[in-house]
């Protein structure tokens, strides 16, 4: 059962998209596309930050631990180069998530 934070937040993830319709859908075809098109976006190209900002194909794929891994080192190799510079905490974490019960 989905809880209703979670689906109010994909609802505002969704309308807060630039393509999002001003009008109703003409047809029921159009709709269909639309929310096609959407969950392609969500899942293979929107970063989540509850994900640690990868995608949900990513991270179900397995490929989290190594993206993040990568991160790691660009935001090491960039403190050991700029030390002055601090990096924000919200980015920084680079544990791969586990996984909730709720799934």
């Amino acid at each position: 059962m989905m809880k209703a934070t979670y689906s109010e937040s994909l609802f505002k993830t969704l309308k807060y998209r630039p393509d999002y319709p001003a009008k109703p859908f003409a047809e029921l075809a159009d709709a269909r596309r639309w929310v096609e098109h959407l969950a392609h976006w969500y899942n293979h190209e929107h970063r989540h930050s509850a994900l640690r900002f990868v995608t949900p194909a990513q991270r179900h794929a397995g490929l989290d631990a190594p993206l993040l891994a990568q991160r790691k080192a660009v935001y090491e190799a960039a403190r050991r180069r700029h030390p002055k510079i601090g990096v924000s905490s919200l980015f920084a974490n680079d544990a791969p998530m586990g996984y909730s019960s709720w799934q």
